[in-house]
């Protein structure tokens, strides 16, 4: 066959507009009548596309369809793994604004109670500070009269001490 018309051809061929017979004429152009003129490439390229190796499976379709719907499904709940973190993460963030808020709020009011000057009168607010000190000192004072007895715990815990020491001379002996 004349090497010209099958460059024409191959050309067309690899433009996509070449008819059933001509694709027929390349294939047996390749198969039986090739000869080594440097198209050694695409007679390896022609072979290979038109092989019955490359033909398609029946079920390939289906496969696909499998393929894509478990790859969707992995996708899916990837999706749904992230929108549950990033609803928890604004959730704790919108807790901890609303804490912030609120807590200003509520500190400011508690700073006007605990540093407000309830006394104008120097002599009168050092008075009842006295008063309040002496209130607590004799309160603590009644209140220790109760410990008393742990002065007569440390003494028993001094004989244990000695005890002990006994307790050593008598190890240091048997050995």
């Amino acid at each position: 066959m004349d090497s010209q018309r099958i460059k024409i051809l191959l050309d067309k061929y690899y433009q996509g507009e070449t008819s059933l017979e001509e694709q027929e004429i390349l294939k047996e152009y390749f198969k039986n009548d090739f000869q080594q003129n440097g198209d050694n490439e695409d007679k390896m390229i022609f072979n290979y596309l038109h092989s019955e190796k490359s033909s398609i499976p029946a079920d390939l379709g289906e496969e696909l369809d499998k393929i894509i719907d478990n790859e969707a499904k992995k996708n899916k709940i990837k999706v749904i793994k992230i929108v549950r973190w990033a609803g928890s993460i604004a959730a704790v963030l919108l807790i901890g604004i609303l804490f912030l808020v609120f807590g200003k709020f509520e500190n400011k009011t508690v700073e006007k109670t605990l540093y407000a000057d309830t006394y104008t009168d120097p002599e009168k607010a050092f008075k009842e500070t006295q008063k309040v000190l002496l209130f607590i000192s004799n309160t603590m004072n009644k209140k220790s009269t109760g410990l008393k007895h742990l002065a007569e715990i440390d003494k028993t815990l001094k004989h244990c001490n000695e005890l002990s020491k006994i307790d050593e001379t008598l190890n240091s002996v048997k050995k």
